[in-house]
């Protein structure tokens, strides 16, 4: 399978799951996520951009979702913008990239030091 057929199949899973399951449901966003990052690699990157942004919006507001799905999302950012050679959206997704990295080790450190009291 091409990148072409891959990506009007994730198109339209990314329509049925939206009509099936509503916007804010995480198989939405997981959809979300896979198209942008092909599109990024067919360098789509105008097209990709609303989609990981709409991802990154979507899985902050949900505290369910697994931490490497939101990181996954900012990495991806990240390089989209250094691919597009948009260095200070680049510089600005990466600080906040860092700042996640750094809010997630202390949560894992705070935690640690928690269940070693118990």
């Amino acid at each position: 399978m091409g990148q072409a057929e891959a990506e009007l199949i994730l198109r339209d899973a990314l329509v049925m799951r939206q009509k099936l399951l509503g916007d804010s449901h995480p198989d939405v966003t997981e959809s979300l996520t896979s198209l942008g990052a092909l599109l990024m690699n067919q360098h789509k990157l105008a097209e990709a951009e609303p989609l990981l942004l709409k991802t990154h919006e979507s899985l902050q507001q949900n505290e369910k979702v697994e931490t490497k799905y939101k990181r996954n999302t900012l990495t991806l950012l990240v390089r989209l913008y250094k691919d597009w050679d948009k260095a200070e959206l680049a510089a600005e997704w990466k600080q906040k990239l860092e700042i996640f990295d750094k809010a997630e080790a202390e949560r894992k450190s705070a935690d640690k030091t928690q269940t070693q009291e118990q």
